[in-house]
């Protein structure tokens, strides 16, 4: 179907600029041509839609995850859909094996992707094994991963050398390995230097691409703010690993403070920490020292004001990562709902016109039974979905 025009009937819009606890709406009819947002039509519109008594707000996302990349894909693409999420950003995939299905994304009626593609780390280290592993399911050879899955960049010299072949891929943002990154424990595998990560985030940034950091530790979150990274991919504390300590995972208030002052973004995927099990439903079941500690970096990164976006990393849905932070008990559920609200145009796409319900931005949004800043299960049951003014899936 083609986006043509809409005429979307009653209905209480979300106000821009509004969304957690100050959530604010307007009762209205709108309009959509060509996909955008319009103040008015010419003519009758193609399309009349009633939403009357429905709250909408824009679309969700989600900020990592590896689901989406291939031909398996499309039934998963198609769940996030209906589920009213509409972006998803990809930090790591085999280069061959994503561009030749990246063309089925990024249309009214798809999911719409950004790419890392192969991520710059060094042989023998993450992800070189996972998809030495995985190799069979992406038709790759896994004797033949370095620039297909990911980038061996031990000094800067061969980082500078194999410049051009990086970009030629055409990523959409680079994504950078840190496993301690400043060596606390001898026990630490291969990683990225500094001095690697310092000029690899200088020439993506002279390209325009924002860099990503895969990081483990709060050193490898503060070495990230401090090179000028644009986001770290994961929470300290989805693991604890070499041997390290708690502390070792923990984020200081100074840290959270220079990261935050310096624009640096956080993707949650605190999940991870929930391994196979999933008794934190039950809201009375009790944290363990890793979840403890994944609920205090959260509160010192939003007490520092820090963009905290949501983000997965596993076969778990979006909701179920919100659904843990909610369990975390770090914040109120209408922040952490605005932190997904704004996932996909703060975070993957900050230069397209969406996550706003305004002229001149695009027709993408969901319609619920009830206020979610208010209920936040209303979230889980939209009862109609447009992408760029195209109705999603069987929605009414």
């Amino acid at each position: 179907m083609t986006a043509g025009t809409a005429h979307y009937v009653g209905g209480f819009w979300l106000v821009p600029g509004t969304a957690g606890p100050d959530a604010d709406y307007v009762r209205a009819d709108r309009f959509s041509q060509n996909g955008v947002f319009v103040d008015s039509l010419a003519e009758p519109a193609d399309r009349t839609v009633d939403l009357s008594g429905l709250f909408i707000i824009p679309p969700l996302a989600d900020g990592h995850n590896h689901w989406i990349e291939g031909p398996w894909t499309d039934d998963a693409a198609q769940a996030l859909l209906e589920q009213g999420v509409f972006y998803y950003k990809n930090p790591s995939s085999p280069v061959s094996s994503t561009n030749r299905y990246r063309a089925q994304y990024d249309r009214p009626d798809t999911i719409d992707v950004t790419f890392s593609l192969a991520s710059l780390s060094v042989s023998g280290s993450h992800p070189e094994p996972l998809y030495q592993r995985l190799a069979p399911l992406y038709n790759i050879d896994p004797e033949a991963l370095d620039g297909e899955a990911f980038y061996d960049v031990p000094d800067v010299e061969t980082l500078e050398a194999r410049w051009d072949t990086i970009i030629a891929a055409q990523p959409d943002f680079l994504k950078l390995i840190f496993l301690d990154i400043q060596r606390e424990s001898p026990a630490s595998p291969a990683t990225l230097s500094v001095a690697v990560a310092e000029r690899a985030i200088e020439l993506a940034h002279a390209a325009g691409l924002r860099v990503s950091v895969h990081g483990v530790t709060a050193a490898d979150f503060r070495t990230a703010a401090e090179l000028g990274a644009d986001d770290v991919v994961h929470l300290p504390g989805w693991e604890l690993a070499f041997g390290l300590g708690g502390d070792h995972y923990r984020i200081t208030p100074e840290d959270a403070a220079r990261a935050a002052q310096g624009g640096l973004m956080l993707v949650t995927t605190a999940s991870i920490a929930a391994g196979s099990g999933d008794e934190w439903r039950n809201a009375d079941h009790p944290k363990s020292p890793l979840q403890t500690l994944q609920s205090d970096n959260l509160k010192t990164l939003r007490a520092a004001g820090l963009r905290l976006f949501i983000g997965v990393d596993t076969s778990l849905r979006p909701i179920d990562e919100v659904d843990y932070l909610r369990w975390l008990d770090f914040s109120d559920d209408a922040s952490i709902l605005r932190d997904w609200v704004r996932t996909g145009p703060d975070y993957i796409f900050p230069d397209r016109a969406i996550g706003r319900l305004q002229t001149g931005y695009e027709a993408s949004f969901m319609a619920l039974p009830c206020d979610p800043f208010a209920a936040f299960d209303c979230v889980r049951d939209p009862k109609h979905l447009e992408k760029q003014g195209t109705p999603i899936g069987a929605m009414p």
